[in-house]
């Protein structure tokens, strides 16, 4: 039988983390599909609404993230090297803490050739990525899945 699963006390931007996590992990976990909707990247709220603006989106964050499955195959990624590079940079700095000028100018390069190779945004995937990086700081806009999830979460709990 399902059970429910409540999340309490954080941000909402980490609620729908936890939610995306949970409706991931609960059927291996509860031994039976979660009962409730999904909120990802690949729902109509997000997946859908950043297809119709943008026809090619590249796509950042941990090395996991970018080679799994939890984004759409049709997003732009970084070469192997690149990706390394973007994962330390995340689990060695961002996580704990270091904002060196240096991994801005990482991001902005694979941003830029990312954009070079048609991309019209970019996705920041992880959680710290936009520690270091905005609208503001890079070639291409960003979309800021943690923002954009939480956003989603958030719509879809008003609309009950």
């Amino acid at each position: 039988m399902t059970q429910h699963i409540g999340i309490a006390a954080c941000s909402a931007e980490g609620a729908a983390l936890c939610y995306r996590t949970i409706c991931t992990e609960a059927p291996e976990l509860l031994g039976a599909p979660h009962a409730h909707p999904e909120v990802s990247m690949h729902t109509p709220s997000l997946g859908h609404t950043m297809n119709l603006i943008y026809r090619r989106v590249g796509l950042t964050g941990t090395r996991w993230l970018m080679e799994g499955p939890v984004y759409a195959r049709d997003l732009v990624r970084p070469d192997s090297a690149a990706r390394e590079e973007i994962n330390r940079i995340i689990m060695d700095e961002l996580v704990v803490g270091v904002f060196k000028p240096a991994a801005v100018g990482y991001f902005q390069n694979v941003m830029e050739k990312m954009k070079r190779e048609g991309c019209e945004a970019v996705v920041l995937g992880c959680t710290e990525i936009p520690l270091i990086m905005s609208d503001a700081n890079s070639p291409l806009p960003t979309l800021d899945s943690t923002r954009l999830l939480a956003r989603a979460a958030l719509r879809r709990a008003v609309s009950r």
